[in-house]
């Protein structure tokens, strides 16, 4: 068999369906259409209030978001440490049923690439470590059509006879969720996932999964490996990252598995039953975050998501320009992600309670609250810690100094326990200098928020395959 797929037509006819299906069919789940007259009038009536508030009334504005932000960190922080003590350890074990006889179902993969040419073939290297049969496995690696250099670098390799390449004709938007969608619709297995170019997941991954969905309900559609990232000898920035993502898949991301609460996916490494996925629709190629999009779309929808003990290892950022380029991305995709799911927010309610609806603000809106706020948050703590060192005169109170204290010991104790749980030396102390990190997300936002008015569907790109220091 060919393991390209090279019908002109077929996939033409592929990548429009791919594209134009969900906001075609489920508009309201699809971020090509935000923000909707009425959220962007009521964006408008917002600003307006603020802007009349500090006019008319100054001082009163300012203590009220003062309390606003008092109540925000507040929550936040017993959010944080909510997670930190319902979070069970995920510990991959080599099951025995991995090795019982059984018929195995037929499980796909895809791999969408883009400009990867130099990773892809470590990428296949790694997928053909996976404990699963042959004649059981099915791979999808999607390509653009003007990707010359990742097709010709698979072409070099001994691709594996349960590999397909697909090469999309050029279409608008040109994006990862697209890619899968199209992939799809051409997968044959029971099961499916997705992995990005620089993973590295863990050999019994698949046959975990298979036996959870099977030990499952039928309302189990989901579910998420921890994502690990295992070049932290790369350096601060790569440290920082490794403490995010740490918290995220190991704390946050099994709290709320625990809790049947919705989960903000993660864009690697999540296996679903791909009957569910299609009756949805798949993924949003206009959400440049379709994977967090997802994960709040299966909660409207009543299906469960659970966290997987069996990790991806991945590759962080070394250098900040290539960091604010992928952070930009995200918050621009939470931003369309949380104005999706805020004009259905009765769906979202209705399919997972109050609580699932508050966990929508608490993850995915405080990401983008927090982006925004944190620079200039220490700029103005700086300033004042300064002028009131010299004039003996503070405009924050011990309120403040308080609740900035709380959110940042809950942020330590919830590190160190991440950290107790990836086994990473020394990676717990990185923690102690967050808060010289956090501002960082402010450069992002500020970028984030042109692209969203500007180029609302670029992703900007995130090249695979710098880090120094990787295990696998």
């Amino acid at each position: 068999m060919d393991a390209q797929i090279s019908d002109t037509a077929d996939l033409q006819a592929l990548e429009r369906r791919a594209a134009e299906h969900l906001r075609q069919n489920h508009p309201i789940d699809s971020a090509s259409f935000i923000p909707t007259p009425v959220q962007r009038a009521l964006a408008i009536l917002s600003v307006a209030a603020l802007l009349l508030g500090l006019t008319a009334w100054p001082a009163e504005t300012a203590e009220l978001m003062r309390t606003l932000g008092i109540l925000a960190f507040l929550s936040l922080s017993l959010f944080r440490l909510l997670c930190a003590a319902l979070a069970r350890p995920l510990v991959p074990v080599d099951r025995p049923e991995f090795h019982a006889p059984r018929d195995w179902p037929v499980y796909s993969i895809i791999a969408p690439l883009y400009k990867e040419g130099p990773v892809a073939i470590d990428l296949i290297d790694r997928l053909k470590r996976i404990d699963y049969p042959d004649d059981k496995l099915d791979l999808l690696i999607m390509l653009e059509a003007d990707d010359a250099d990742t097709l010709d670098a698979l072409h070099s390799t001994d691709l594996p006879a349960w590999a397909r390449i697909v090469v999309l004709p050029a279409g608008k938007p040109k994006t990862k969720p697209k890619a899968c969608t199209a992939a799809l619709a051409l997968a044959r297995g029971q099961y499916i996932t997705i992995y990005d170019a620089e993973d590295a997941p863990h050999p019994h991954q698949l046959k975990a999964a298979v036996l959870a969905f099977e030990a499952g309900d039928k309302r189990l559609a989901c579910l998420q490996a921890p994502l690990d990232i295992d070049n932290t000898g790369d350096g601060w920035l790569s440290r920082q990252f490794a403490l995010e993502y740490g918290v995220q898949f190991r704390l946050i991301i099994p709290a709320l598995s625990r809790l049947g609460l919705p989960i903000a996916l993660g864009g690697t490494s999540n296996h679903f039953r791909t009957d569910v996925l299609r009756d949805l629709g798949g993924w949003d190629p206009y959400n440049l975050t379709e994977d967090a999009d997802l994960g709040f779309r299966l909660a409207a929808h009543t299906y469960k998501v659970q966290a997987l003990p069996y990790p991806t290892y991945e590759e962080a950022p070394r250098h900040l320009p290539v960091w604010v380029n992928q952070r930009s991305s995200w918050i621009k995709g939470f931003m369309q992600t949380w104005g999706v799911r805020m004009r259905s927010w009765h769906t979202l309610m209705t399919g997972a309670g109050l609580w699932g609806f508050l966990v929508l603000h608490l993850t995915i809106g405080a990401s983008i609250v927090s982006a925004f706020v944190h620079g200039p948050l220490l700029l103005a703590v700086g300033l004042d810690v300064i002028t009131g060192l010299q004039t003996g005169h503070w405009h924050l109170r011990p309120i403040d100094g308080l609740v900035l204290f709380a959110a940042y010991a809950t942020w330590l104790l919830s590190a160190a326990l991440a950290s107790r749980q990836l086994g990473v030396k020394n990676l717990a102390f990185s923690a102690l200098t967050t808060p010289f990190y956090w501002p960082l997300q402010t450069l992002a936002a500020i970028k984030a928020g042109f692209e969203l008015v500007t180029k609302p569907f670029h992703w900007s790109k995130t090249p695979h395959g710098l880090a120094m220091t990787r295990s696998f």
